[in-house]
């Protein structure tokens, strides 16, 4: 059974604004691809962080992303960027899936260089976690025994009944006489 099938559609994407269109995926016209061999890498979200091509992709971008952050020029990250593709086109291909057709499709050189140029840019995923989460600290309700809390609740009673006291003397309302927003009754 053959590893491909005939596909002469493609992914079609449009782009309504005025502004630059997106790099999209361009697809190599012809031959769907059933299944795709262990080298080859993954494009798009999903499951294919586990594929062995795309492990290979993860490795040799993290042996380059030094030197690509470190580069000050826009040649130099280029000329990276194009390095790592070809090196990569060598011994595999990046996919990207057609969920209408069930097929894989070769995507176009620019959509590969920006996939790789993206992840030169990227923070590791370890990084990215203690970032974004700092480590919350935890309050914790303070409990006291019944005794105390007795105490206190008995004393917030004598505090409201003497206040209390004291506005009906100097000629308050009487019952329910409510001071700010706390009833005295």
């Amino acid at each position: 059974m053959s590893n491909t099938a005939d596909n002469s559609q493609g992914f079609n994407t449009t782009h309504n604004d005025d502004s630059e269109p997106p790099i999209v995926p361009v697809l190599l016209a012809g031959k769907g691809i059933l299944q795709p061999e262990p080298d080859d890498i993954i494009c798009g979200r999903g499951k294919s962080i586990a594929h062995k091509g795309n492990a290979k992709f993860r490795e040799l971008i993290n042996a380059k992303k030094d030197e690509y952050q470190a580069a000050r020029r826009r040649e130099d990250k280029t000329r990276l960027t194009m390095e790592i593709v070809r090196e990569l086109r060598q011994s595999s291909r990046f996919l990207l899936k057609d969920p209408k057709l069930q097929l894989w499709f070769e995507v176009g050189e620019e959509y590969m260089k920006e996939k790789v140029s993206h992840a030169l840019r990227s923070r590791p995923s370890e990084e990215r976690r203690r970032r974004l989460k700092p480590k919350k600290k935890t309050v914790r309700k303070q409990t006291q025994s019944p005794a105390v809390e007795e105490a206190a609740d008995s004393l917030i009673r004598e505090q409201q009944a003497l206040l209390k006291a004291m506005i009906e003397r100097e000629g308050g309302a009487g019952n329910g006489t409510t001071i700010g927003c706390a009833s005295l009754e």
